[in-house]
């Protein structure tokens, strides 16, 4: 029986059989944990093919794979390293590093940047033809697809178009963490390389696998397969794709773990920034590709997830930014949903990603380069955009303006400021702020409460320059002053909180911790350029602690104080820092430096980079004097300003006390200034470059200036050191102030800075924050020169800034322009500042002003034309040369500092600049204009030179042969506006021009040349004649002409771009001025250099597959700034058209045929539920017309009057217009109808066309008969002219008539034309459909003549619609009529028809109202009407004068001032009349979903057709499905019917077949339209959600111990089965809907724990992939089936027609309902499970005084594992005085709940002396045994009545009565002893034989000795052994003595007990057997010794005789005799007894 204790018993056992395993996988973990991480699949290893040489050189390295890039390059050599550099490009991201290196010359595309994009959904590479590929490459070699890696790689230039390579290219994929697909078994999956190429020939993707040795180089995956390195070659961009794939056996298996059965997944992963692929739940809201395929999962060893970033979007926050509101990553997001800015309003950037990359003006690769930048360049995004090649391009603000970048060329960086609050977080949780700022992301984190809400968290770097960066340093400094470091260089950071106002705001009530992490580790330049070893450097960080007031009242270093902590890279860099604060102020991160490491010199502080100012045109010289050699002899005396000197100009007479005038005001005529005070001499025994006393000079110093974007040079003292290096003769300019001792004594209070001294050596001290010089005190007494020849630009301006030259220091300064003295600084002084501003001439000089033209003036060097007349300043590109001389003479300090942006010119050079005036210069940035630089040769001819020159951007000029307007150019380069090119080498006296070529004098106006008007010769305009020297600089400016450009773009409804419209712009005053445009696949069209006036655009070429022309109105004018701009107005000349907010362009729509058509009915089909429970919906169908105004499809008919003018004013003059009636084409040609006059358009003329006799058409062209069919006319069009307002009516009218009949071919038309005297033409209203031409005929014959009577043709057409009405006509009625002038009646009136008439008048109105009242709807156009006739046709009414008005109203009553007018305006009544109009004769119809039925009326379901609802609709079955039709419908035009449309409903069930769901269609969209005519509208598809419900069942079953738990589908299919068809009424699913079912097993009721999990930890819901342990349970189990069905998501439509019913509920996951339990949502598979016993039982023959132990063996081979092998050992012990024994309670529960098996009981070592006397099978033994060899075999699990027969049936039941479970068996034991009889004499020393002896054994049952129990035996020699003695007493008789010997008189009796031998009576009592008895017993050794007496021999005679013989004898008879009574008498009694 199974107890409890049992049961616990189990328990611990299962539990100690888990420890085991759990220790067994330990021991394993660990053994691996030992081995090698990776092994290395090389295409040497795989195919052995000695690839050992694919590293750079042909070495082989050992290094990890992932270390396998191409090696650095040394820098050693230079030349190498730019070789490198050409060949070989790099592609890197967070995951993967990509190289492409030239394997051939020239191999990699000059100036494109490598891509490696992943391919994944977002691609542009599909990732379904890729996975479907890859699938079928796989199942092509018997395998399955497990996942795949594959990346689309190519070269991009500039705009991102892909390049192919020109050779071979090997590329290197190296992974930063090797990845891999989530792979079930790794063992079995194999890794390839497979290539995919498209295949132009075939269409085609091709597919092939790499092979090794060939295109395949390196492979390397580790153990775990995961990819680290691959290296491929090819010669053309590609997608490679690294494949894992399996044999098909493993599909089982991967199905099972996924959990479905029918699809494997496929996995790729995305390059992106940041990111980390898992199938770990979501961190962040990123989302991505590989969330949908969360089978990639890089990891650092194969078993493990990675640590960190475990979200499975592919981009995503960093897993360390504890943003409190994680943002989206911005590398996951599509560039659609990229934001300009946030909601906060932050600005977004982009960061461009390859160097050269196009910034262009429109979002098209096709549009104008802008700019070009390089990579890291950063820009504000403003939008992003589609373009009409499906392209995602950033429209950006580069310099002011808009452009436009191919989104795949840049990547948007995070520009947020602060970060966002957590919205609800727990007071016991903890809050974190987070702020990127370039490299380095803070974060602070602490209790919530710490930080006030609705703080925002600021983290401002401290920029080197600034006053702030200034103060850290000085503060660190002053704190290293006696300390015995030095501070090398600091990091510095303000952090702090602010609240909504801006305060700064602090913890409250605890301390925030705050860290500070680098993205890559950083190191200041400072401290980077330094000797110092960084590592042998501590970085500490430091905290400037402020008070309220923000002053610092300590610096703390925290890294001292165990406060912080930081850590760095082992060169130094630093990559984090922490820390914990209660304030926050600056933290910075400093490197500080023991003295004995101290930063060497000057090499720590770290350079500027200056630039070469003498290419430039600058030359610097330097000058260093001895004090007492350069005063020997002058009256300019060098000195400390106060000793030793009494002149004025040589003593320091206050700090800002200057002394003018020590230098003449002019050079003098050696060209350096003379001195004005003392002794009057030349000052260039001091600036010479010639040899003198007292000074060395250094000519040609350089690289003292930094120059900046905007072109100004600086050098400034205060803020960096300048070391002149007298043997290169360059400055070092250091990013550091330098100084000394004495001069920063002189700065006190401060603040202090540093000075210039050029000649000492910056050293590593420091004082008062300012590093000191080397050496003991500074050379002070020095000085400096700068010369250069620079150009006046335009207006003094530089790039939109003043021309200015400005200095501030100590001591003299002099400057000179062109020889006159323009500042005057002289004297020994502090610092004093002077400026010259070049924009307005004013000079300035401390506080002194005066102006360049008074200096020039005061000075006598005014010449006439060198300053602008009434100004200051000189002439625009005017050649000036600037002095500029510098000594410092005192000994205090020394300070200087230069600003200018002079545009300098190099000595011998000539500049070309081009500019651009009167236009938007960005538009035109990148237009490229053609030059030639000509030189005059010794023949004094101009030729146009190749001079080498330099662009002003750095590049080199290019020459190249042009041919323009016909003519061929040498030597011509290009410039684009603002761009220079500078030719230098040339001689000084050299004459040269500039020419610029190809200038058109349409798009400009004027040429300007350094500010002169040129003239324009045959489209060139040069440049006057002049020297090298004398005008250094050519500037070309082109005046704009005064036109502008109309750019608009062709949409379709949806906003893409259309191709292939045609429009023409025709000017309103001349229309011989027509521009044609065709749009281009991004829609644009342009129409460039419109002068100003008013144009007509019209639409004369519709895309492909489009409708819908029309006209527009295009306004030339100029704008309040001047500037001429083009404006596209409606129609109507007065609505403006809205430019598009995305594009900034105009949008023209054309609209598809069936969009005019849907756009003229409005039209429902409407869902909602009637039953949710039994699944019934209510359809609503609606439709009436509507008015559309571009509409060109007409939905219904109407019958038309058309009432025209033909007086005699019709045959005035209109201004001519000419009207297109064909394209010259042979089939336009035939189109021409003879007696009209039509002409051809030819270059902007128009040609009358003539015909010959052989129908040949021709024009004459300058006299010359020109044919028109020849191909220079082939692109022409063919016109009429409209010269009379006649003529422009009728082309109105057929105009109108054409454009109906196509429209409403089943309308009419009627004519009815007025003059006077009833003169005119009536026509009956004709159907179009047959009439249309004769109608035109009509139109065509049409003549003017007589006055004007309107009533005529009014009351004709009044007629005709009457009759038509009468005549069952029932469309409706209209009449437009048309008139150029006032009623003057007929002759029957008193006016004679000259004046007006009044009579007339009132005739036309009187028609007009009986029309009206009919229900006709009147339109009127006049022409040219007096205001009086205007009032007449659309009436008027002011009390004296009234006007009913003809037309309907004075909405409808138009007029005209042309031809234009008037054809827009029969167009626009057309519009009209065919909007208001019922659609007739219509169909509707209704398919009904094949989901649902037709209920009829009553709600039954309908199942005989054709059925008549009551609603007249027919039902009938049309391919299965069921369909209602409506047919001869008139659908009311919502204006005419009062807003109530046609509707009709109907009631669908769903079918009890089908399963139900969401977002269900309700109809078939093919078969559910509106049709009239030949036109169709479908009708919209109602979705609603549809009820689900599934049934499930429960199972019992039984199997044995160690059976696995059945999971066949004939099992588990009793529970849930797919049945033939579904049904919702009985909640079965069918076979046809199975797949949608999913079924998941688990181990609770709850359904929350999975029946297993995977190797990593993945659950597991198939019971098929139970563990070992759980497919086969000890105990009875339950297993919990849930079977769901994914009813799919609702959408909002779906919800709201279900009343938000939504089949599955919230989660959309219906779920199955047990049968028996309806609370039970889940099936129960219950195991029971059975077991078996053993038991033994021991018996023995004899009882004992004792306890005796005996021990058995159970063992089996197929039973439970603890018996298994050996077996298992037990011991049973009888106790004392038992004859049984059992087994112990414990041994019991070990042979209890055995598993099925054969089990083998057998005794083993049985004790000496025992013997197995036999087994007894127990009665109670209730399964198979066997007994052989006194081995007993019970086989648990069969039945003991039929052996061989499962006691568990075939349908798992088990009937106890079976048995089966239990097997009990006792064994019998007996002791027995074997004994040796030894035979000896009386002597007991001579051994005997012979000897014959009985044995008998006392019978227990008669008492009797039995003589047949043992054979005589003899012994033979001297013993024998009796052996197996039982237990009994024994009888030893002598028969026989040996021979000689005496016989025994007595048996001798022995009783075996026990195993124990011992003498006894013959009653069985002990005797005691002395030493001379005849028998002894060795008890020990179980011998019995026998003595035999020698039979003495007859005595001889004489002797005693043979008396004591008999005697002897005698006693013996007679002691046997007694003997034998005895033994007699006991055997009675023990027989007795």
């Amino acid at each position: 029986m199974h107890t409890q204790e049992s049961g616990k018993g189990m328990k611990k056992l299962r539990n100690n059989k888990i420890r085991k395993l759990l220790a067994f996988m330990v021991a394993l973990a660990l053994m691996v944990s030992c081995m090698p991480s990776a092994y290395t699949i090389s295409a040497s290893e795989a195919f052995g093919d000695g690839t050992e040489d694919i590293f750079t050189d042909g070495e082989f390295t050992s290094e990890p794979a992932a270390e396998e890039s191409t090696p650095d390059v040394s820098s050693a050599d230079q030349e190498e390293t730019e070789q490198a550099q050409q060949s070989t490009l790099t592609y890197e991201n967070d995951s993967v590093k990509v190289t492409a290196e030239a394997l051939e010359d020239g191999a990699l595309p000059q100036n494109t940047a490598l891509k490696a994009d992943s391919v994944n959904e977002n691609s542009s590479v599909s990732y379904d033809t890729v996975s479907q590929k890859l699938s079928a490459a796989a199942t092509d070699k018997g395998s399955s697809l497990r996942g795949f890696f594959a990346y689309d790689v190519y070269f991009a230039d500039g705009d991102g178009n892909r390049v192919e390579p020109n050779g071979r290219v090997r590329v290197t994929f190296e992974y930063k963490t090797p990845a891999a697909p989530e792979l079930t078994d790794a063992a079995s999956t194999s890794v390839t390389v497979e290539k995919l190429h498209y295949n132009s020939s075939t269409g085609d993707t091709d597919v092939n696998t790499l092979q090794a040795n060939e295109d395949l180089k390196v492979l390397n995956v580790n153990e775990g397969k995961q990819i680290q390195t691959l290296q491929v070659e090819t010669g053309n961009a590609a997608v490679f794709a690294v494949m894992w794939d399996s044999p098909e056996t493993a599909d089982v298996e991967a199905d099972a773990v996924s959990g479905n059965e029918d699809e494997v997944p496929i996995a790729s992963e995305e390059l992106t920034d940041g990111i980390d692929i898992s199938d770990e739940p979501e961190q962040d809201a990123a989302e991505t590709p590989a969330a949908e395929n969360p089978e990639v999962t890089p990891e650092a060893e194969p078993s493990e997830a990675p640590a960190e970033n475990p979200d499975a979007e592919p981009t995503e926050a960093p897993a360390e930014d504890p943003d409190v509101v994680e943002e989206p990553a911005e590398d996951i997001e599509s560039p659609d949903e990229v934001p300009a800015a946030d909601e906060n309003g932050e600005t977004s950037l982009i960061e461009v990603l390859g160097d050269d990359t196009n910034l262009r003006v429109s979002p098209s690769v096709e549009a104008e380069v802008l700019a070009t930048v390089n990579a890291g360049t950063q820009l504000t995004l403003l939008d992003t955009v589609t373009a009409e090649d499906g392209a995602t391009w950033y429209k950006v603000s580069w310099e002011g303006t808009e452009a436009y970048i191919r989104s795949d060329m840049a990547q948007v960086v995070d520009s947020s400021d602060e970060a966002e609050e957590p919205e609800d977080v727990q007071e016991s949780e903890e809050v974190s702020y987070s702020q990127e700022v370039g490299n380095v992301v803070v974060t602070a984190t602490a209790v919530k409460g710490v930080i006030p809400e609705g703080a925002q968290f600021v983290v401002t770097p401290i920029e080197k320059g600034s006053d702030q960066y200034a103060d850290i340093e000085k503060q660190l400094h002053e704190g290293a002053e006696n300390e015995s470091y030095t501070v090398a260089g600091f990091l510095a950071y303000d952090i702090s909180f602010l609240n909504d106002d801006g305060t700064k705001i602090e913890p409250q009530n605890g301390s925030v911790r705050v860290s500070i992490a680098y993205k890559e580790a950083e190191i200041p330049e400072d401290v980077a350029e330094t000797d110092t070893a960084q590592e042998n450097m501590n970085v500490s960080l430091v905290h400037f602690v402020e008070d309220a007031n923000g002053n610092v009242t300590e610096v703390v270093n925290m890294s001292n104080d165990g406060q912080a902590e930081v850590s760095t890279t082992d060169n130094g860099e630093i990559e984090s820092a922490n820390f914990e604060t209660e304030s926050f102020s600056t933290f910075s991160v400093v490197w500080l430096a023991d003295d004995f490491t101290s930063v060497q010199a000057t090499s720590g502080y770290g350079k500027e980079d200056t630039v070469d100012s003498a290419a430039s045109g600058i030359t610097i010289n330097m000058f260093d004097y001895n004090t007492d050699e350069i005063n020997e002899g002058h009256s300019l005396k060098f000195s400390d300003g106060t000793h030793g000197v009494s002149e004025y100009y040589n003593r320091y007479r206050g700090p800002a006390d200057l002394s003018t005038g020590i230098m003449q005001k002019k050079l003098g005529s050696d060209s350096y200034p003379t001195l004005n005070k003392g002794k009057v001499e030349s000052s260039s025994y001091l600036f010479s470059t010639d040899k003198g006393t007292g000074k060395e000079f250094y000519p040609g110093a350089n690289y003292l200036f930094k120059q900046d974007a905007d072109g100004y040079y600086e050098y400034d003292s205060a803020k960096n050191f300048a070391q002149f290096n007298k043997n290169t003769k360059e400055f070092t300019v250091y990013k550091v102030p330098g100084s000394s001792k004495d001069p920063i004594d002189l700065q006190r209070p401060g603040p202090y800075h540093g000075s210039f001294f050029p000649f000492n050596t910056l050293g590593g001290k420091y004082y008062e924050g300012i590093p000191q010089i080397s050496e003991a005190a500074p050379d002070f007494h020095f000085g400096m020169t700068m010369s250069a020849k620079f150009i006046q630009p335009k207006d003094g301006k530089i790039k939109g800034n003043n021309m200015v030259f400005e200095f501030s220091g100590d001591d003299d300064v002099w400057v000179y322009i062109d020889g006159v003295l323009v500042l005057d600084i002289g004297g020994i002084h502090n610092v004093v500042s002077g400026s010259i501003n070049f924009a307005d001439g004013t000079v300035k000089v401390g506080s002194n002003n005066y102006t360049l033209k008074n200096l020039f003036k005061e000075a006598g060097a005014e010449k006439e034309g060198d300053f602008v007349s009434g100004k200051d300043i000189f002439k625009d590109y005017t050649a000036h040369t600037i002095n500029f001389y510098y000594l410092e003479r005192g000994k205090g300090d020394s300070n200087c500092k230069l600003k200018f942006n002079l545009p300098t010119v190099p000595k011998k050079s000539v500049t070309v600049e081009k500019q651009l005036s009167n236009t938007d210069k960005e538009k035109y940035a990148n237009v490229e204009f053609k030059f030639q630089l000509l030189l005059q040769n010794t023949e004094r001819e101009y030729v146009p030179s190749n001079t080498a020159g330099t662009l002003s951007d750095g590049g080199k000029v290019k020459f190249k042969t042009e041919k323009i307007n016909g003519v061929s150019y040498d030597n011509v380069f290009t410039l684009k506006p603002g761009q220079k090119a500078i030719f230098s080498g040339l001689e000084e006296n050299k004459n040269y021009k500039v020419r610029e070529l190809g200038v058109s004098k349409d798009r400009y106006d004027r040429v300007l040349i350094n500010g002169e008007e040129t003239t324009n010769e045959k489209g060139n305009v040069i440049s006057k004649e002049a020297t090298v020297g004398s005008r250094p600089v050519v500037v070309v400016t082109n005046v704009l002409a005064s036109v502008a450009e109309l750019d608009f773009k062709k949409v379709n409804t949806k906003g893409a771009a259309l191709s292939g419209a045609g429009f023409t712009l025709t000017s309103q005053a001349d229309n011989s001025k027509t521009y044609r445009a065709e749009s281009g696949d991004d829609g644009i069209i342009k129409f460039e250099n419109l002068p100003l006036g008013t144009y007509t655009l019209t639409e004369t070429k519709v895309p492909d597959n489009y409708e819908n022309r029309n006209t527009w109105i295009v306004k030339v004018e100029k704008d309040e700034a001047g500037t001429v701009v083009a404006t596209l107005y409606e129609a109507d000349g007065e609505k403006v058209v809205k430019k598009d907010s995305e594009d900034s362009y105009y949008h023209i729509v054309n609209y598809t045929h069936q969009e005019l058509i849907e756009s003229d009915v409005k039209y429902s089909k409407k869902a909602q539920v009637i039953d949710w429970e039994n699944r019934t919906y209510k359809i609503d169908i609606s439709a009436e017309s509507k008015s559309r105004s571009s509409s060109t499809v007409v939905t219904g008919a109407a019958d038309i009057m058309l009432v025209l003018d033909v007086s005699d004013s019709m045959n005035k003059s209109i201004p001519v217009d000419y009207k297109k009636v064909a394209d010259n084409t042979e089939e336009g040609r035939s189109s021409l109808k003879s007696g009209n006059t039509y002409y051809l358009k030819y270059n902007n003329k128009y040609y009358r066309i003539r015909k010959n006799k052989y129908n040949e058409y021709y024009i004459y062209e300058d006299l010359s008969r020109c044919y028109i069919s020849e191909d220079q006319y082939k692109n022409c069009e063919i016109f009429i002219k409209l010269e009379t307002r006649l003529d422009a009516l009728k082309e109105s009218v057929k105009q109108f008539i054409n454009s109906t009949a196509e429209k409403s071919s089943n309308s009419k038309i009627g004519i009815a034309t007025f003059s006077w005297n009833e003169h005119g033409t009536t026509t009956d209203l004709l159907e179009l459909e047959n009439n249309k031409d004769t109608l035109i005929e009509t139109v065509n014959g049409l003549n003017a003549d007589g006055g004007t009577d309107p009533d005529f043709g009014l009351n004709n057409a009044y007629d005709k619609l009457t009759e038509a009405t009468k005549k069952g006509d029932t469309l409706p009625k209209y009449v437009i009529l048309f008139t150029d002038g006032e009623p003057t009646g007929n002759s029957d009136d008193i006016s004679q028809g000259t004046t007006w008439s009044t009579a007339a008048q009132k005739r036309a109105e009187a028609t007009a109202k009986k029309l009206k009242d009919n229900g006709v709807s009147i339109y009127t156009i006049g022409f040219d009407l007096s205001e009086k006739a205007q009032k007449f046709l659309a009436g008027y009414k002011d009390g004296s004068d009234d006007y009913p008005g003809i037309a309907s109203s004075a909405e409808c009553a138009k007029t005209a001032k042309d031809a234009a007018d008037l054809s827009e305006l029969f167009r626009t009544f057309e519009q009209t009349i065919f909007n208001d109009v019922d659609i007739t004769n219509a169909t509707i119809t209704d398919t009904i979903d094949p989901r649902f039925d037709l209920l009829d009326d009553a709600g039954n379901i309908i199942t005989e057709e054709p059925f008549t609802l009551n609603n007249g609709g027919v039902a009938r079955l049309v391919n299965g499905n069921w369909q209602v039709q409506w047919t001869n419908v008139t659908i009311p035009n919502k204006k005419n019917n009062n807003n109530n449309p046609w509707t009709k409903s109907l009631k669908i069930k769903a079918k009890d077949t089908y399963i139900g769901g969401n977002d269900v269609t309700t109809n078939v969209r093919d078969g559910s339209n509106i049709t009239f005519g030949n036109e169709k509208i479908y009708l919209p598809q109602p979705k609603v959600n549809v009820n689900a419900k599934i049934f499930i069942n429960d199972k019992e079953i039984t199997i044995y111990k160690s059976d696995k738990i059945p999971t066949n589908e004939d099992i588990l299919n009793k529970l849930f089965n797919a049945s033939e068809v579904t049904s919702y009424k009985d909640g079965k699913v069918g076979t046809a809907d199975i797949d949608k079912i999913q079924l998941k097993w688990y181990k609770n009721p709850e359904c929350t724990q999975p029946v297993a999990t995977d190797t990593k930890g993945n659950p597991v819901y198939d019971l098929r992939q139970l563990s070992d342990s759980d497919k086969q349970p000890i105990a009875d189990t339950n297993y919990y089936l849930k079977v769901t069905y994914n009813a799919g998501a609702p959408s909002k439509q779906s919800k709201e027609n279900t009343g938000n019913n939504v089949a599955g509920g919230e989660d959309n996951i219906q779920e199955a309902i047990n049968t028996k339990n309806s609370n039970h949502p889940y099936g129960i598979y219950t195991i029971h499970v059975i077991s078996g016993q053993i038991d033994i039982i021991k018996k023995v023959e004899e009882k004992s005084s004792v306890d005796r132990e005996f021990q058995f063996n159970v063992k089996t081979e197929d039973g439970d594992d603890a018996f298994k092998g050996k077996g298992k050992t037990f011991t049973l012990t009888v106790s004392k005085d038992s004859l049984t024994g059992e087994l112990t309670d414990a041994d019991k529960k070990t042979l209890e709940n055995l598993s099925r098996g054969t089990y083998v009981v057998s005794e083993v070592n049985v004790p000496d002396g025992y013997k197995i006397a036999g087994t007894d099978i127990a009665v109670e033994t209730n399964c198979q045994n066997s007994v052989e060899n006194n081995e007993t075999t019970f086989v648990l699990g069969n039945s003991k009545q039929t052996p061989n027969t499962d006691v568990i049936s075939s349908e798992y039941t088990y009937n106890p009565n079976d048995g089966g479970v239990l097997g009990k068996v006792s064994y019998i034991n007996e002791y027995s002893v074997n004994l040796d009889l030894k035979k000896v004499d009386s002597s007991g020393n001579n051994e005997l034989s012979g000897a014959e002896f009985t044995l008998e054994v006392k019978d227990g049952t008669t008492g009797q000795f039995d003589g047949n129990a043992y054979k005589s035996f003899e012994i033979e020699k001297d013993t024998v052994e009796l052996k197996d003695l039982k237990p009994g007493l024994y009888k030893l008789t002598e028969i026989k003595a040996p021979k000689g010997y005496s016989l025994l008189g007595t048996s001798i009796y022995f009783q075996v007990r026990l195993g124990k031998v011992t003498l006894v009576k013959e009653d069985g009592t002990p005797i005691e057997v002395q030493s001379q008895s005849m028998w002894t017993l060795d008890e020990d050794k179980n011998v019995l010794t026998i003595k035999n007496t020698k039979l003495y021999s007859l005595p001889e005679s004489g002797g005693p005789g043979t008396y004591g013989f008999t005697i002897s004898g005698v006693a013996i008879l007679a002691t046997a005799l007694l003997l034998f009574i005895n033994n007699k008498r006991r055997e009675e009694e023990a027989k007795r007894s």
